[in-house]
């Protein structure tokens, strides 16, 4: 997985190279000042660290006799998601990361093709998570169960699945040379294979 992160900051290292090359021609940008790898490599880190807080909070959440079952855990889960998206998107709309700060209305002018997308998005996101806590918590067959290792492998898949599409749909790799593409695509086979890896350890758990 550490291996994945720093394919990943290479190959961003990389396509930024070539991007201030590109804008550094005459007449191709206004400015010349350009953003550094180090900040996108540190928000990258801090969400990291506040995603992997989700596991140990959602496990006492549905600990003991009186913890949620799946359905309601899913609903505050997915309420709180869209309740702090809410909050987070006004902050940074106000406090951009990079770029110029927006207005309440440039959200709306986004396109209605653009919000659906997102709204599908979270629909899918919301079924998957409930797919994934139902046969854990019901009191299912044990041939019918979902293993957890298949269950992290599925949720975890999100990462190089997000990888993919930004790179095949949303086309973020354009204008990269074959280094960074080469790096890319080591990047999604590396943090793949630790995402498989993660889950298949408990079957060979030692019997307590």
């Amino acid at each position: 997985m550490l291996a994945a992160v720093a394919a990943a900051g290479l190959a961003y290292r990389g396509l930024l190279r070539l991007r201030d090359e590109e804008a550094a021609q005459p007449g191709a940008a206004k400015s010349t000042w350009r953003p550094s790898p180090a900040k996108a490599l540190v928000l990258a880190a801090a969400a990291g660290l506040l995603m992997g807080s989700i596991f140990p909070l959602a496990d006492r959440a549905q600990a003991a006799e009186t913890g949620l079952g799946p359905y309601s855990f899913s609903f505050l889960f997915t309420f709180g998601a869209a309740g702090s998206a809410l909050l987070l998107n006004l902050f940074l709309m106000n406090l951009p990361v990079e770029g110029e700060p927006l207005e309440i209305p440039d959200y709306f002018r986004g396109g209605v093709r653009n919000h659906l997308y997102g709204f599908a998005g979270g629909g899918i996101w919301a079924m998957g998570l409930v797919a994934a806590l139902v046969p854990v918590a019901v009191a299912l067959p044990a041939q019918a169960r979902t293993g957890a290792a298949l269950v992290y492998g599925l949720t975890q898949a999100a990462a190089p699945l997000a990888a993919l599409w930004g790179i095949v749909i949303w086309k973020e790799l354009r204008g990269a040379d074959g280094r960074v593409a080469v790096l890319t695509v080591l990047m999604i086979i590396l943090l793949s294979a630790g995402i498989a890896v993660l889950a298949i350890a408990p079957l060979y758990t030692a019997p307590r």
